[in-house]
């Protein structure tokens, strides 16, 4: 896995334990921390797209 793709799971996970904590000590989660998660799906599936796209024109 790329370094870049790595980054965004590491940052990803963290944001993750965030949400975990809020939900377990405030059962409730600002709603800016899942459209974060999402945000970062999303980035990690297009630098992956982008480096699949590297590859072939090596």
């Amino acid at each position: 896995m790329n370094n870049n793709v790595e980054k965004l799971v590491r940052a990803k996970e963290l944001i993750c334990e965030v949400e975990e904590d809020f939900i377990r000590t405030r059962r409730c989660c600002p709603y800016e921390i899942g459209f974060t998660l999402r945000n970062l799906d999303e980035a990690i599936a297009h630098v992956k797209r982008m480096e699949g796209e590297s590859k072939e024109n090596e």
